[in-house]
């Protein structure tokens, strides 16, 4: 061996195995994970748009019985097509968003799948 070189590991079936079954196991975890967040953001999408979204406040007070006051209304003196308009712009920023958010976890995924493509292709050669 020469000067500041490494030992090479011997890798044994064990190790090869366990890696294999990890990199399995993640890229199951990872697709699995995905499709949940697909469908968890394509179903608050269409959720939020249809029915408006529903407050915390608004939860609680259904369940409450008593006489209490009602919910602010900040934008009450607003001018119907303006507050159209702002529901409007508001909606298409989400849409980008979740749309972002999808293309970005694309992107991790495709980084992720090439450093178990190295992993795998690295104990090919050991």
């Amino acid at each position: 061996m020469g000067h500041g070189s490494k030992p090479w590991r011997i890798m044994s079936q064990g190790d090869t195995q366990d890696q294999a079954t990890d990199a399995t196991t993640k890229a199951t975890t990872e697709a699995t994970t995905k499709a949940e967040l697909a469908a968890e953001l394509k179903a608050g999408l269409e959720a939020g748009l249809a029915a408006g979204l529903e407050t915390d406040a608004a939860k609680k007070k259904s369940r409450k019985r008593s006489a209490s006051r009602q919910p602010g209304r900040p934008h009450k003196r607003l001018q119907s097509d303006v507050l159209q308009t702002r529901t409007e712009q508001l909606r298409k920023k989400l849409e980008v968003l979740v749309a972002k958010r999808i293309l970005i976890a694309d992107r991790l995924e495709a980084y992720e799948q090439e450093v178990q493509l190295r992993a795998t292709t690295e104990e090919a050669k050991a």
